[in-house]
């Protein structure tokens, strides 16, 4: 009746039955934000650019997130329970005309008075590229948009109006709250929106980019049709159960050498701490390659230079050292690995804040624990087996035992529906 995972390294298991396996899965409620005139968000772009616009381009990226997540070990998968269109009425308004300073190739307006002006608001105007929105508004100084000016006028005349594609539209990336206040706002909002009370809300528009809501402060993911990375639905997640970015700040605010004049390489004072991890070495966002990190951590390139002969590179353990922040989901690179310490703050979160959207919670076992301890967090772990299995309350739950020696219930008999996993050691199950 009970699931083990391969990374129980040696085990002596005496098992009435196996069932198939019992997993905690983290459920998805996929709404696509549908434009006035019907258009769906997007499922494909040319070349490299990854579309999450259509269940079949999304299924992609949850399939990801589940590799990445199965090869924690710690029994999580991602698990869409429903993909529905939906089309929101759109915010209405009063249009206002602002004299406002635009410089060419930039996205930052400076505007002295930006009263009635928001974020998701249509701006045209000389200058302005056709299909320009308002992303963020600085009271009374500034705003950006999703596009940059083609011209430079310190006394441009631009027009700020509301349009029925006020929803596809808005910027996901600066706007998750809004969506989220207008999807909660009443009941008839969140039948419109179609608000899930035990899954987390992941709304999709015709932008690019996302947002998440942290523990403690929102319920929803924000995402547009276009994504940076692939595994960016799995980071945003992340987010979702309070795990920071291996950087500090974003593009702007982090240093780009090579884009300085003259350029430069990166080096350890462009790099931050974005997580407080020691696991994580610090990372800037703006680093594109494994050999622009490695250098900046640790003075030598990831790979072998072509020249010249028998130039130093990182060996083994220094590649190792880099893949822990360059490959890991919440940097802004590769997005392929969780570290344990990542999945222990997952885990802790999921046991109690995000406990409404998940099937199952972990129980934390180490033969220093405590039986009489919460068994919730990795600092507060039960002592033996037996205990953690008393405390399951779904057949999905999850014993994570860390190295030792753990007795069965006496008979030997292991009986009831869980799973149990080790992912610090060699662990091994015997008979009392």
């Amino acid at each position: 009746m009970m699931r083990i995972l391969k990374r129980l390294l040696l085990l002596a298991l005496f098992l009435a039955q196996v069932t198939a396996w019992s997993a905690i899965e983290v459920r998805l409620s996929v709404k696509f934000i549908l434009n006035a005139d019907g258009t769906h968000p997007a499922g494909s772009f040319p070349g490299s650019r990854i579309a999450v616009g259509t269940e079949a381009s999304f299924n992609t990226e949850i399939e990801h997130g589940n590799r990445v997540l199965d090869a924690t070990g710690r029994a999580f998968s991602l698990k869409v329970v429903e993909y529905l269109d939906i089309q929101p009425t759109a915010v209405t308004g009063t249009s206002v005309t602002r004299t406002c300073g635009i410089t060419s190739n930039s996205a930052t307006v400076t505007c002295m008075n930006t009263a009635g002006i928001a974020s998701g608001m249509r701006v045209t105007g000389t200058g302005i590229p056709a299909n320009t929105v308002i992303v963020d508004v600085v009271a009374n100084a500034s705003f950006t948009m999703t596009t940059r000016a083609t011209a430079t006028n310190a006394g441009a005349s631009l027009t700020a109006s509301y349009e029925n594609s006020y929803w596809f539209t808005l910027p996901a990336r600066a706007n998750r709250a809004t969506i989220e206040a207008a999807a909660t706002a009443n009941p008839t909002a969140k039948a419109t929106w179609r608000w899930h009370e035990t899954a987390i809300n992941i709304y999709v528009n015709g932008s690019g980019s996302g947002q998440c809501s942290f523990v403690g402060d929102g319920l929803s993911v924000a995402l547009g049709q276009e994504i940076f990375n692939r595994g960016t639905v799995l980071h945003e997640i992340g987010h979702y159960f309070n795990l920071l970015h291996t950087h500090a700040g974003d593009y702007p605010t982090n240093p780009n050498p090579p884009n300085e004049t003259p350029p430069r390489a990166f080096d350890g004072d462009d790099l931050d701490d974005g997580d407080g991890l020691t696991q994580t070495p610090d990372d800037n966002p703006n680093i594109t390659n494994r050999d622009q990190l490695s250098v900046a951590l640790l003075g030598v390139p990831y790979f072998q230079p072509p020249s010249p002969p028998n130039a130093p590179f990182a060996d083994a353990v220094q590649r190792a050292v880099v893949d822990r922040t360059f490959s890991n989901v919440m940097s802004y690179h590769d997005e392929d690995l969780l570290l344990s310490v990542q999945m222990d703050i997952w885990n802790q979160h999921a046991n109690i804040e995000r406990l409404l959207f998940c099937n199952g919670r972990t129980w934390f076992v180490a033969n220093e624990g405590n039986n009489g301890a919460v068994g919730t967090t990795t600092l507060t772990p039960l002592a033996t087996l037996v205990e953690g299995i008393n405390r399951r309350t779904t057949n999905n739950d999850v014993i994570l035992l860390r190295s030792g020696t753990y007795l069965t219930p006496p008979g030997g008999t292991l009986s009831a529906p869980c799973t149990i996993s080790a992912t610090r050691g060699p662990v091994s199950i015997v008979k009392p």
